[in-house]
């Protein structure tokens, strides 16, 4: 049994924050930093579509960690730093589910594999809500 075929993931980790109508030029800044670091995740979970593979979810680990950095990089307003930093953390929880989904792959663990993506899965929540968080914050 080819462990992959039993692995479909929903891009949950491609997220966007929209910019709103109004704010101050801080706010916009940010918004404008922030779609730029994040814009890379829309490709990464496109190339996840399907089975992925230990080569595609290393690739997706990777983007995640660069994503994390440039978003830690960034200055968030005074309201939203807390929010920002939650983010990143659970950025980084995702990219670490993700890594041990390719170990599964790799070992062909089904098993492991299993527990990684519903791992991934309930971390791809937790970063939809510190994503909320942050618009709220940002757009506050």
């Amino acid at each position: 049994m080819n462990p992959t075929r039993t692995l479909v993931l929903i891009p949950a980790v491609a997220i966007a924050l929209a910019a709103g109508g109004c704010g101050s030029s801080e706010d916009n800044d940010f918004i404008e930093s922030y779609n730029a670091a994040t814009k890379p995740l829309t490709e990464l979970t496109t190339s996840l579509s399907g089975a992925p593979n230990e080569q595609s979810l290393d690739k997706m680990a990777g983007g995640l960690e660069d994503v994390k950095g440039k978003l830690a990089a960034l200055d968030a307003p005074d309201d939203a730093q807390d929010e920002l930093d939650a983010l990143v953390a659970s950025i980084d929880a995702n990219t670490a589910e993700v890594r041990k989904m390719a170990k599964a792959v790799k070992s062909q663990d089904v098993e492991q594999l299993t527990a990684a993506a519903e791992s991934f899965s309930a971390e791809g929540q937790k970063l939809v809500q510190a994503e909320e968080a942050l618009r709220a914050a940002v757009e506050g």
